[in-house]
């Protein structure tokens, strides 16, 4: 792009952050402020690419042995519905780390260099995204209400909770794959005039607060807070492994819809940013995303740990209480 061309943030200010042209410059200008540089964009596409790819290296092997896992540990006469919620969450998790190969790649070439002719990858990689959020968020609340309620524990509302979490997470993803596109070969926005990308965005950012992240915490929390007169709340390791998902929940997924409604907000008009805490949200925003891309391994390790590193240790440490005592 010509540099005295004028451009128009609101076209490409995209929910899953796809690099933007000369961000340091031009991101003040969607914000209505001066413009500045106080970030180096070389060095924060480096930065990031390296934490994606990190991201990527520490999920995806522990994800596939908990897919293993809970598709083939099952001792006899156990009931294969009781890893319906994990499953759920773990496929929703491969989902996001799918998209980080590409990520690496679009990102270390730098803001504004979009591949020529994958249009298909702009669009899977919104809609893959989009999947990872809404599948991980929900899978969450769906566990909340298993572990901390007694109508969601059957083998049927496991199932239901499962397949509504996948049904509302398609469906919020979808219009992604009709609106977004690679325009010009270079970057992957919505397809819209400005004022319609603008209500696009603030529209999407809604849901992703909304679905994304409240309604996730506000039914785990709910169910968790209503269960604690219950004698064994502190004894089942089921739950100790439902509370563990939650926090980390909380600490990956935070950050980045708190910056998210920040945007919200400012495309509602509620808000106004100086140049230096535009960029803040912008930068701090496509950080934040790298931290919820690390939920997907956290949660990994945790369930391998809780469920069988933990139970090994504590087997082994019997059997030489015994041996000694014997």
């Amino acid at each position: 792009m010509d540099e005295n061309e004028p451009w128009d943030a609101t076209s490409n200010y995209s929910y899953l952050d796809a690099p933007l042209p000369d961000v340091s410059d031009r991101v003040c200008d969607f914000l209505d402020c001066l413009p500045c540089k106080t970030v180096d964009n070389d060095a924060f596409n480096a930065g990031t690419s390296i934490l994606y790819g990190t991201a990527f290296v520490l999920s995806l092997v522990p994800n596939l042995a908990v897919l293993w896992l809970l598709a083939t540990d099952h001792p006899p006469g156990s009931r294969v519905s009781t890893a319906l919620l994990p499953l759920s969450h773990t496929a929703a998790s491969l989902c996001g780390i799918s998209t980080l190969p590409a990520l690496v790649v679009v990102t270390r070439h730098g803001v504004g260099h979009w591949p020529s002719g994958a249009e298909a990858l702009c669009k899977l990689l919104f809609f893959t995204f989009e999947l990872y959020q809404y599948g991980t968020a929900l899978s969450v609340a769906s566990m909340g209400v298993e572990q901390f309620s007694t109508f969601g524990s059957g083998t049927g509302a496991r199932a239901s909770m499962c397949a509504a979490s996948w049904l509302l997470a398609v469906g919020a993803s979808l219009p992604s794959l009709v609106v977004v596109t690679a325009t010009g070969g270079q970057r992957c926005e919505p397809d819209l005039d400005p004022e319609s990308a603008r209500t696009w965005e603030a529209a999407v950012g809604v849901l992703g607060v909304s679905l994304g992240c409240a309604t996730a915490v506000a039914v785990f929390a709910s169910f968790y807070i209503a269960a604690r007169g219950d004698p064994a709340f502190d004894c089942s390791g089921r739950r100790e492994l439902a509370r563990v998902y939650f926090c980390l929940f909380l600490f990956c997924w935070l950050p980045y819809h708190t910056l998210l409604l920040a945007e919200v907000l400012k495309l509602a008009d509620f808000l106004t940013f100086d140049c230096v805490a535009a960029e803040g949200v912008f930068y701090g925003k496509q950080a934040a995303q790298c931290l919820a891309f690390l939920y997907s391994g956290a949660t990994a390790w945790a369930f391998i740990v809780l469920k069988y590193a933990r139970p090994a240790r504590q087997a082994g440490g019997t059997a030489q209480t015994a041996l000694a005592l014997s």
